[in-house]
């Protein structure tokens, strides 16, 4: 075989190689992006523990509340934010106080509060409970129920307004969004949404 024949075939060889080694590093599978990123599933934020606390109950009407809501929701990522969500809490109450040692070294940068509002019928729905605390799809997702009172006991005709603080601390990056599967003391339910943008009057 001549010379020129061997360094022909070489070439064609080397050249088959390179567009082969293309073709699999834009179609085969990636472990991260552009600029080599790992996108995995230890970035997603997860639960790792919660804990929440009733608020005493309340007649006067919430300014979130225009008389057909069912319910509300304040997601805190700061403690600016913090002060202003609590700020209807009157600070002679004992109250603002068991919030204050509640969320006391909380750190926004692992962790998030979650205020959630609802209303009752009368003066025995008073409890608010916040349960299901998960992520899904990076948002902070949660159910809210207005408890039912003990149907024996003698209640006071007014329209109650119930709240309660959750306190979650994550695995990754916490959430800025939040939604709430919210019923009241109707059992009328609705989807509350909460961003960390949202305004505080």
């Amino acid at each position: 075989m001549s010379s020129d024949r061997r360094t022909l075939l070489r070439r064609t060889a080397l050249g088959i190689t390179a567009v082969l080694a293309g073709c699999l590093d834009r179609n085969g599978p990636s472990d991260g992006d552009e600029d080599g990123n790992v996108d995995s599933d230890d970035k997603r934020p997860t639960v790792e523990s919660s804990d929440t606390l009733s608020l005493a109950s309340n007649i006067s009407r919430p300014w979130w509340d225009d008389g057909n809501e069912v319910g509300h929701a304040v997601l805190i990522d700061g403690d600016e934010r913090q002060r202003a969500a609590f700020e209807w809490l009157d600070p002679s109450e004992p109250q603002r106080e068991r919030v204050g040692t509640f969320l006391s070294g909380i750190d926004y940068a692992t962790e998030r509060a979650l205020l959630v509002e609802s209303v009752g019928p009368n003066a025995c729905y008073d409890r608010l409970e916040i349960d299901s605390i998960r992520v899904e799809d990076g948002t902070l997702r949660a159910d809210a129920t207005v408890s039912k009172p003990d149907a024996s006991m003698g209640c006071a005709e007014v329209i109650t307004f119930s709240s309660a603080v959750a306190r979650i601390a994550f695995e990754g990056t916490p959430p800025d969004t939040a939604t709430v599967e919210v019923t009241n003391g109707w059992e009328e339910t609705t989807t509350v949404r909460a961003d960390i943008d949202d305004p505080i009057p």
